[in-house]
């Protein structure tokens, strides 16, 4: 009677499953602080654009110039 070997018949699998669950959990945490960041990075942009946007038109409705000297009009 011949004895089969269990280790050929098993698929092959990460020596030690604790390892790979650590690295699958330190890739998803280096993706979330990723996607963090660059999420930062845009809304960054988006506040710049939209502080630029504001102070142009507040230059030109909130405090028109007076045409001969070119000083805020006071109201």
């Amino acid at each position: 009677m011949r004895r089969i070997q269990l280790e050929s018949v098993r698929p092959e699998g990460p020596a030690n499953p604790r390892a790979l669950a650590t690295n699958n959990q330190t890739d998803r945490t280096k993706r979330v602080r990723e996607a963090r960041d660059e999420a930062k990075k845009e809304i960054e942009a988006y506040r710049a654009q939209k502080e630029a946007e504001y102070k142009e038109f507040e230059a030109q409705v909130l405090l028109p110039s007076c045409p001969l000297d070119g000083r805020p009009v006071q109201y």
